[in-house]
């Protein structure tokens, strides 16, 4: 595997304990357009400001809760392949 993939999956691994502990944000314009009907905890836009590696640009991203962790679900399940195929590929 080369540097550039270890180093993209660093990333990741470092992104998903920076960003799962980031800040979140209410975004007041989520479409709710009937004020007295409450808004369910997995349908609430929750925006999050994401520093992508190697740049100092942010990024406001906005999503639900459920969109949130299943991101999160994806890129534990992709690191955990990530740590499997490194160890039973390496044979000495």
């Amino acid at each position: 595997m080369g540097s550039r993939q270890i180093v993209t999956v660093a990333a990741l691994a470092i992104g998903i304990g920076v960003f799962g502990a980031g800040p979140a944000f209410a975004d007041e314009g989520s479409g709710n357009s009937q004020p007295g009907k409450a808004m369910t905890e997995t349908s609430r836009k929750i925006c999050r400001i994401l520093i992508p590696t190697g740049s100092r640009m942010t990024t406001r991203i906005c999503r639900t809760q459920a969109e949130w962790a299943k991101s999160m679900d994806k890129a534990q399940e992709s690191m955990l392949r990530y740590q499997s195929t490194q160890q039973s590929g390496y044979a000495h």
